[in-house]
């Protein structure tokens, strides 16, 4: 699996219709920006523990809320499937997912657009480490291999027949000449910007928080 299906897969999952339950903390400063509109990025890109708690929060509302349009969506449905099935137009107003983001965000006071640099700069550290973690099993994996093929070097010459030899030879050094190829494509992936080691670092203390905010974007959405 390469790096770059790996970053999409991440991003397709941390950028789904979340649902879950609801929960509404009052932790974040209500004395923010009266200017919802006024955010400017942070120019050194590095993300704070408070924006990070923020960001959880706002997202336990946002699942909150999709969770409580969806339900309300299949009632909406069911209440209308006799005109549906005659062919009648349906006008439902049910928000878009990026509607439910912003109302969400600004109910405490924090701007749209901060939240979204937030919720990239978290992807962006989530998909770091989640790489790193692959790159890191896979070294290991390739270290054992290495050593069984080391192993498998010391023994060949007493054990096999000199066609055998040869076969079996010719499977270890394009084996190896595998793992030297992908040994190169990985030797960046403990490399990153100071800023991208700074969210790295923040992201971490929220690991179990971030983890359960996907597991419940995973729950499957009980009436």
């Amino acid at each position: 699996m390469s790096s770059f299906l790996l970053r999409v897969t991440i991003t397709l999952i941390f950028t789904i219709t979340f649902h879950g339950c609801d929960q509404n903390d009052g932790s974040i400063n209500h004395a923010r920006n009266s200017s919802l509109s006024s955010f400017q990025k942070i120019s050194n890109g590095k993300l704070t523990e408070r924006q990070v708690a923020d960001y959880i929060v706002i997202r336990q509302k946002i699942i909150a809320d999709v969770k409580a349009q969806k339900l309300a969506k299949q009632m909406t449905m069911s209440e209308h499937k006799p005109e549906r099935m005659l062919g009648k137009p349906s006008n439902f107003d049910f928000r878009h997912f990026d509607e439910i983001e912003k109302a969400a965000a600004n109910s405490f006071h924090m701007s749209y657009d901060e939240f979204l640099w937030i919720k990239d700069a978290v992807i962006t550290a989530q998909t770091k480490l989640l790489v790193r973690k692959y790159y890191d099993l896979n070294n290991r994996i390739m270290s054992l291999l290495d050593q069984t093929l080391t192993r498998y070097n010391e023994i060949k010459a007493e054990e096999l027949e000199q066609q055998e030899r040869r076969i079996m030879g010719a499977y270890v050094e394009e084996m190896r000449q595998e793992m030297t190829n992908l040994r190169e494509k990985t030797t960046d992936a403990n490399e990153s910007s100071e800023a991208l080691e700074h969210n790295i670092l923040i992201v971490t203390k929220f690991e179990k928080e971030l983890d359960t905010l996907q597991q419940q974007a995973l729950q499957p959405l009980v009436p």
